[in-house]
């Protein structure tokens, strides 16, 4: 049983935590119309494993995180022990969604979380297990470790560095799963991906107004069908610094007209490209008084959606239309219309019982 005194009238989140286990939410509680709850922690198990390098040599002192996906999730975290083990005493049971290390100088080599299961490639063939944690039971897991490289260097356009590019590493897709991450470079144009797996792998820029030429959109296809041009290609060496600069060129145009349900022209409405990747900021320009815009560098995609922002009447619109290589897109007409109310707030849940 456990106890509060003096609480003032609010809305409480409750969590628990078992001794060498992650904390557990509870559930949400409303005082004072609550007084009295009763909670029923989930099932646990246990996860345990060493942490090595390529050579199957202990790596001590690293930081490994686990998230878990059952009734409960969980996130915790736990360091290596001097013979490189590492252990979780009670996660709750379900899915093992992320099992990673987080060092400076180390990269992760294996276990790779493919379709629920614990990967390791053995030669030419792979072991696997599920990835998950059992009541009562102990899931084994070792992690490999490489001292990964360093890749450095700056994307450059027709008129100097970009600052605000992702710049997105890629690694050949395999049966394993699929490996990469971004960064974005700074206001030089400079961007670093610190400690990455020994291997080549494929850099592809990311930006509402570039494009690298022979780059295609689909990079993975084309790691799998050798298709990725030189020039945004890298090898790293463990322990090793590479650096390479990435070349970019300007998108076209795209012009068009802005204008309201029935047809009238909508001055001042602010026009960009969405980035449906979670990229950079879109870069906006303002429709003119005839409801006119111009966007002058696009870069070409299959699929680009131009929005629409009239902030005056709360209008918004969207249209989505393919950039040809050749970046020229005209006569684009974007229809917005009003917002609706927002939503109301979902209705509060009481919870009543105790931890058992």
């Amino acid at each position: 049983r456990f106890h509060f005194e003096n609480v003032p009238p609010t809305s409480l989140e409750l969590r628990a935590a078992l001794e060498q286990g992650p904390g557990f939410p509870l559930g949400r509680v409303v005082l004072p119309d609550v007084d009295y709850v009763e909670f029923t922690l989930p099932s646990t198990g246990r996860l345990t494993g060493r942490v090595l390098d390529t050579e199957g040599n202990a790596v001590a002192g690293v930081t490994v995180a686990v998230e878990t996906q059952g009734p409960t999730e969980s996130h915790s975290t736990a360091r290596s022990g001097r013979d490189g083990r590492y252990a979780f005493e009670s996660l709750p049971e379900g899915w093992i969604r992320r099992l990673r290390v987080f060092d400076e100088g180390w990269t992760q080599i294996a276990p790779l979380l493919d379709r629920n299961q614990l990967a390791y490639r053995e030669g030419e063939t792979w072991r696997r297990s599920p990835a998950m944690v059992v009541e009562g039971e102990t899931t084994e897991a070792d992690i490999v470790l490489s001292r990964g490289g360093d890749v450095r260097g700056r994307v450059i356009g027709p008129d100097g560095p970009v600052a605000g590019a992702q710049v997105w590493r890629f690694r050949k897709p395999d049966r394993g799963g699929q490996d990469w991450r971004s960064t974005v470079t700074d206001e030089q144009g400079c961007f670093e991906l610190l400690a990455e797996p020994p291997g080549p792998l494929a850099l592809q820029v990311r930006h509402p107004a570039y494009f690298q030429p022979g780059v295609p959109e689909n990079i993975h296809g084309a790691l799998l069908r050798g298709e990725v041009p030189e020039s945004a290609l890298v090898t790293v060496a463990a322990g090793g610094d590479v650096a390479i600069d990435l070349q970019v060129e300007a998108g076209g145009s795209v012009r068009g007209r802005v204008t309201d349900e029935s047809g009238a022209p909508l001055s001042g409405a602010e026009v960009g490209v969405q980035q449906s990747y979670g990229g950079p900021v879109p870069v906006y320009v303002r429709t003119d008084a005839d409801g006119r815009f111009e966007l002058a560098r696009v870069a070409p995609r299959k699929r680009a959606t131009i929005m629409a922002n009239h902030w005056a009447s709360r209008s918004s619109g969207t249209v989505t239309v393919k950039v040809p290589p050749e970046g020229l897109v005209e006569g684009l007409d974007i229809v917005v219309a009003p917002a609706g109310d927002p939503q109301d707030e979902p209705p509060r849940i009481e919870v009543r019982g105790q931890v058992v």
